[in-house]
């Protein structure tokens, strides 16, 4: 089999929500790694020091990891879809703060605000799952680590 038509069969999963999934968290990882790169510069600017920085990554995500039990008891109770599209306003929202900010106060609330908002990644990662054939979900959980930090 030539190279190019066997290239087409491995990755002819890439249909469907697969494929949503894959072009719309590409969009945005490209949309957060440009002002990613002056996070902390954005910090200091508004007050913050190292110590501060620390602090703000340390909350995130511990408020992150208190969401991940409670957010796959939610999908399972209420729906993934429901969870998923109700929360992504939330974290949409949670970067009003981070665009608002007067000092990094906000910047702080802001990121514990988004990981509390991530209470539905559970339920993504259920839904990718799902439209993922199983003999390729280690290739297309592999692909997406490739995508998402």
């Amino acid at each position: 089999m030539r190279l190019m038509g066997r290239i087409k069969t491995e990755f002819s999963f890439f249909t469907g929500n697969y494929l949503i999934l894959i072009v719309s968290w590409i969009m945005i990882d490209f949309d957060q790694e440009l002002p990613g790169t002056y996070f902390s510069d954005y910090v200091l600017q508004l007050g913050g020091d190292p110590l501060v920085l620390g602090v703000i990554t340390a909350a995130s995500m511990l408020a992150l990891a208190f969401v991940q039990f409670p957010g796959g008891y939610l999908a399972d109770k209420y729906g993934r879809r429901w969870l998923v599209s109700t929360l992504t306003f939330g974290v949409a929202f949670s970067f009003v703060l981070h665009a608002t900010a007067s000092t990094w106060h906000y910047i702080l609330w802001g990121e514990i605000l988004r990981n509390l908002y991530l209470l539905y990644q559970p339920a993504l990662n259920a839904m990718f799952a799902d439209s993922l054939p199983a003999k390729k979900r280690g290739m297309g959980f592999s692909i997406l680590n490739l995508i998402r930090p």
